[in-house]
């Protein structure tokens, strides 16, 4: 039966092949992708300005930055503007098919509503 009161031994550094010296285990660098999720939020402004020449005076990062957000706040409202008119053609649908329903729905139907209605109404004051 192993001892649990004696520690741990430490990891050994893994070179640059990604070897230990006890054998052949591999390590990931990092489970996270935390540079990945922190290149969504980059302003592609900035980034094509980085590849043009440094010639570029110093307000063009503000600027641009301005730019990006008015440009980003246009695109909400025109997608907003476009699903509110799918919205609506779509409740406009609804409307029209369940009234269709209730149109071709007969007077013995409707009879037969009441009729249950009247013996549920009956069951519960007993």
């Amino acid at each position: 039966r192993p001892s649990t009161s004696s520690p741990r031994q430490p990891a050994k550094p893994i070179g640059r092949s990604g070897r230990s010296s006890r054998g052949s285990i591999q390590v990931a660098a990092s489970p996270l992708p935390i540079a990945d999720v922190a290149a969504l939020f980059d302003n592609p402004f900035s980034k094509a300005a980085e590849q043009v020449d440094s010639s570029l005076p110093g307000w063009f990062p503000a600027l641009s930055f301005i730019a990006y957000v008015l440009v980003l706040r246009e695109v909400r409202r025109i997608r907003q503007r476009e699903e509110r008119k799918a919205r609506e053609k779509m409740a406009k649908a609804a409307q029209e098919a369940a009234q269709r329903k209730v149109e071709s729905m007969g007077p013995e139907v409707w009879g037969k509503l009441i009729v249950c209605l009247v013996i549920d109404a009956l069951g519960d004051s007993s």
